[in-house]
């Protein structure tokens, strides 16, 4: 799944939107289609129009995700008045933010130093 908060210049949350990943659409799309393949998220698409199955899957799911990020923040920036900085954390694919065309910051373990945080304030 996809989380996406809006937090403003006083770092006060002030709300968010929930999105299907691209592992749970695919997943979605496989179980309820006959016969398509698992595929890889990692491998960047050579294009839009993919060739074969594994080709079209992989450049729906990983295109298809970055246009989604893209439009999403869109929103995002015009409903905030201005430009947002967006950092992706957890496990998203290289491929998906090579193909956004919105900046995205990726910080692997922001989620790790909130709560180390939020234990060593607590601590006290």
């Amino acid at each position: 799944a996809i989380s996406m908060m809006a937090i403003d210049a006083r770092r006060q949350l002030l709300g968010g939107v929930f999105l299907p990943g691209p592992e749970v659409s695919l997943e979605a799309l496989i179980r309820r289609t006959a016969q398509l393949p698992q595929v890889d998220l990692e491998a960047a698409p050579a294009g839009v129009i993919g060739t074969n199955t594994t080709l079209s899957l992989q450049a729906g799911a990983v295109l298809g995700t970055a246009t989604l990020l893209d439009g999403m923040l869109a929103r995002f920036s015009a409903e905030m008045g201005g430009p947002v900085t967006a950092v992706c954390t957890g496990r998203m694919h290289r491929s998906i933010l090579a193909a956004c065309a919105t900046p995205l910051e990726y910080d692997q373990d922001l989620i790790l130093r909130g709560l180390w945080r939020i234990y060593q304030k607590n601590r006290r």
